[in-house]
């Protein structure tokens, strides 16, 4: 008979014995390049969702000049008091960074 424990990724334990199979569908890490910005053209606020937690965020208008910038950690960007019009989402998270293209309505 086989014994096995493993260890998920969120530090789950897993554990089988007396040759039963386990299995658990384990969810992936979250990455950056999946975060969902909603939505997108939006009058006020965007959400984010489905990725790692940001750290950081700017937004950066056409002329290449950081409009706005924060911490994010609710999950919520507020973009009331800027103009209408095209900028770059730009989140980072560790190391990592990724720009998304949104509008301002």
């Amino acid at each position: 008979m086989k014994s096995w424990i493993a260890t998920t990724v969120f530090f789950c334990c897993l554990s089988s014995s007396f040759g039963q199979h386990l299995s658990e569908q384990l969810s992936e890490v979250p990455k950056l390049e999946d975060v969902q910005v909603f939505p997108n053209p939006t009058t006020e606020i965007f959400f984010l969702k489905n990725g790692e937690i940001v750290d950081t965020y700017k937004i950066i208008d056409m002329n290449g000049k950081v409009v706005q910038q924060g911490y994010h950690n609710a999950q919520i960007i507020t973009v009331l008091e800027l103009e209408s019009g095209f900028y770059l989402l730009e989140l980072k998270a560790g190391d990592k960074t990724r720009s998304i293209r949104i509008q301002k309505r």
